[in-house]
């Protein structure tokens, strides 16, 4: 802007058209100059929105992978504590044999991806159902365990009072459905474990 002491020293037959169009040009570059500084704010602004988006698309898109395999290492080593537990409260039992029991719904089954912790002959201590992401199989050539009575398909794990299994050993795979990962948990005669699947004939 041209102040009036300025304007002062212009001699009087500078023609008032070279004034306005001196005042014409400086307000066009301060307009210019706050034009450029708002577009550089703006895309500042919309680099970092991009950035943003594309952060979280990235984590949306691992998120279920991530969640999977963490269901996959929660479940499977729930289902080895649970294992366990029945053993050791076999043992602790007096009421005789077959006390405990794990029923094992495979995702063959309707209402399947389950287990179901029995005491006695009817009472559910606990049940456990799988989620989504998860599914339960046998594999192998033979069934784990021993069929239960009112439906073959089920199968069934025991023990004894001694702490050693009342049924047939086997092996019941779990598998993140996601990510394409199974392992499987292996129940001896005396001990369970975390291991590999038992994929023969799944």
């Amino acid at each position: 802007m041209i102040c009036k002491s300025k304007l002062k020293l212009i001699p009087v037959n500078f023609s008032k058209r070279a004034i306005k169009f001196i005042l014409q040009v400086e307000a066009h570059q301060k307009w210019s100059a706050g034009t450029w500084r708002r577009g550089g704010f703006v895309l500042l602004e919309l680099s970092i929105s991009l950035l943003i988006l594309t952060t979280l698309t990235l984590f949306l898109l691992n998120f279920h992978k991530i969640h999977a395999a963490w269901q996959l290492k929660t479940y499977t080593r729930q289902l080895v504590s649970d294992i366990r537990y029945i053993q050791q409260q076999s043992i602790m039992n007096l009421e005789g044999d077959l006390q405990y029991r794990i029923k094992f719904y495979s995702k063959y089954l309707d209402n399947g991806n389950k287990y179901q912790i029995l005491r006695g002959d009817i009472e559910i201590v606990k049940e456990v159902k799988l989620p989504e992401a998860l599914e339960m199989y046998y594999g192998g050539a033979e069934q784990p365990f021993n069929p239960d009575p009112s439906d073959k398909n089920v199968r069934v794990l025991a023990y004894k009072s001694s702490g050693e299994i009342a049924t047939n050993t086997g092996t019941v795979n779990l598998r993140d459905k996601i990510n394409g990962r199974a392992v499987g948990v292996v129940v001896h005669r005396m001990r369970v474990r975390i291991g590999a699947p038992n994929e023969v004939a799944n």
